[in-house]
C-alpha cells in the first residue's frame, strides 16, 4: 500500500467508526470533503482515475461521454473478467481508496461524488444498480463478473433549464476533462476516447522532445515481458523511426533520408541478449519478440503501437534541463529534475514501485525513488557508450550520425555495467 495513502487513511478513519457494509457513514462524507479539498476539485480527476482502472485491468478500450445531466463510461475489457463484489462490499470503505485492484475505481466514484455528482448507475444483466452517498440501490450480492462494464456517473441541473445558452456553449467542465486525460493519461495502453475523440496518444512523447525530425537525437527503448499493468504506451516503431537502429550493439536497419531521429537502440529490461532480426523492417522482428515471450504484446486495439518499461531520449540540442517523467499504472506524474544527466535528456519510466504523495501526483523521494533514478542514470551512461562504440567501429556510421559524434565526444565517459537489469521489488 502506498505510504502516504496509507496516512491519510488512518488520518480519516479516526474522524468516526467505519461501516464497511456499504451504508452511509461519517467517514464516507469526511472522507469525501478532504478529498474535495486536498485535490482542489482538480478537473479531471475521476476521469484519469478511469484511466488508470482501465490500465490496471489491462482493458481493451475505454469510452468517456460527456453530457450536460450526466457523464458515461463504458469498459471494453475483452476476454478478461471484472468482479465487482469486492468493491461493493466495501462501496464507502475509505481503505478502497487505496485498494492495489479496485483503488482508481473507488477513487473514480468518491471523487465525482465531491465534484458533485448525485450518484452513478450500472447497467448490468441481472439489474441496474444506483450508487450514492447512502449506499447501494439494487441487488448485487449474486453479479457475475463482467466483461463490458458501463457507468453513468449522474449530475443534477443546478441551472435553469429553460435558458438555450446553456444548451448551445460547450461546458468548460468538459473541455479541462479532455484535457486532464490527454496530459496524464496518454501513455495507458488501452485505446481512450473521449467524446467520440481518442486522447493524442501519439503525441505523448513527441509533446516533451518535439515533433520535427532531428539528426541530434537518440533515444533507447527498453522492451519488457511484465505484464502490461507494469508498462507504457510507446508508437508505432515506423513513427520515430531513426537513420540507424541498433540491437545489441549491431546495426540493424539503415534508414537514409527523412527520419525522426538519429540513432534508436533497443534494449531489454533485464539486460537479455535479444535475438538479431532476420527482416528488414522492424515490427516483423517486434511481433517475433513477441511470439517469444520476450515482449508484451499491447491490447489489440493498439494494433501496431508497443507496451515498454520506458523511454530514454537525449535531444543533443537542447537546453532543457534533464527531466524523469514517472508513469505508474498508465498515469503520468509530475516530472522530476535530474540535473546530473546532460540538458536534453528526458526519461520515461514505468513502475508500479514509484511511491506517490496524498495528492497522487508527485513521487515521495524515498530509497525506492532513488534506486530507480540510479536505474535511469546508468542507462544513460550505458546508451552513450554503446553509440560511441558504435560510431568508432563503422565509418558508414559515422556519415550517417555526424550530427551526433560532437555531442558525443563532450559526454560522460562509459558505463562500467552494460546489462544492468532493471531494479525489481
Amino acid at each position: 500500500m502506498n505510504l502516504e495513502l496509507e496516512q491519510l487513511v488512518k488520518d480519516l478513519r479516526a474522524e468516526g467508526a467505519l461501516d464497511s457494509a456499504g451504508n452511509f457513514t461519517l467517514d464516507a462524507a469526511k472522507a469525501r470533503e478532504k478529498l474535495a479539498q486536498r485535490q482542489q476539485r482538480e478537473a479531471g480527476l475521476w476521469l484519469v482515475k478511469l484511466i488508470q482502472g482501465a490500465h490496471m485491468w489491462e482493458a481493451n478500450s475505454l469510452e468517456l461521454r460527456q453530457e450536460r445531466l450526466c457523464a458515461r463510461a463504458v469498459f471494453g475489457l475483452g476476454g478478461k473478467e471484472l468482479d465487482l463484489r469486492p468493491w461493493l462490499a466495501r462501496l464507502h470503505d475509505i481503505e478502497m481508496l487505496a485498494d492495489p485492484f479496485y483503488g482508481p475505481l473507488a477513487t473514480a466514484f468518491q471523487a465525482a461524488l465531491a465534484d458533485g455528482c448525485s450518484g452513478m448507475d450500472i447497467t448490468l444483466p441481472e439489474g441496474p444498480l444506483l450508487l450514492d452517498s447512502q449506499g447501494i440501490k439494487g441487488h448485487w450480492k449474486g453479479l457475475e463478473p463482467v466483461s463490458c462494464l458501463p457507468l453513468r456517473f449522474l449530475y443534477a441541473q443546478k441551472k435553469p433549464w429553460w435558458n438555450p445558452l446553456l444548451h448551445l456553449r460547450p461546458p468548460q467542465r468538459s473541455a479541462e476533462n479532455f484535457l486532464a486525460a490527454q496530459r496524464k493519461g496518454g501513455l495507458a495502453l488501452p485505446r481512450v476516447d473521449v467524446d467520440r475523440f481518442p486522447i493524442s496518444r501519439q503525441g505523448a512523447l513527441e509533446k516533451v522532445v518535439g515533433v520535427d525530425p532531428h539528426p541530434a537525437r537518440m533515444e533507447r527503448v527498453f522492451l519488457s515481458s511484465d505484464p502490461a499493468r507494469e508498462l507504457m504506451f510507446y508508437p508505432e516503431s515506423g513513427r520515430r523511426r531513426a537513420s540507424i537502429e541498433e540491437v545489441n550493439g549491431q546495426v540493424t536497419w539503415q534508414n537514409p533520408g527523412v527520419t525522426y531521429q538519429g540513432l534508436r537502440q533497443w534494449r531489454h529490461e533485464q539486460g537479455a541478449r535479444l535475438p538479431l532480426p532476420t527482416s528488414v523492417h522492424v515490427q516483423p522482428w517486434l511481433d517475433h519478440l513477441q511470439r517469444e515471450g520476450l515482449q508484451t504484446p499491447p491490447p489489440p486495439s493498439q494494433e501496431q503501437a508497443l507496451a515498454v518499461r520506458g523511454v530514454l531520449v537525449w535531444n543533443m540540442d537542447s537546453h532543457v534541463p534533464a527531466t524523469i517523467l514517472p508513469v505508474k499504472y498508465g498515469i503520468q506524474l509530475e516530472g522530476v529534475p535530474f540535473t546530473s544527466l546532460p540538458p536534453g535528456v528526458t526519461m520515461w519510466l514505468s513502475s508500479s514501485r514509484w511511491r506517490t504523495d496524498i495528492h497522487q501526483k508527485k513521487v515521495v523521494h524515498d530509497e525506492t525513488y532513488r534506486e530507480l533514478c540510479n536505474w535511469c542514470s546508468e542507462q544513460f551512461d550505458c546508451m552513450v557508450s554503446d553509440a560511441a562504440d558504435l560510431l568508432r567501429a563503422s565509418e558508414t556510421v559515422r556519415q550517417m550520425l555526424a550530427p551526433l559524434r560532437l555531442a558525443l565526444g563532450n559526454s560522460r565517459a562509459g558505463a562500467a555495467l552494460r546489462t544492468l537489469p532493471f531494479p525489481r521489488r
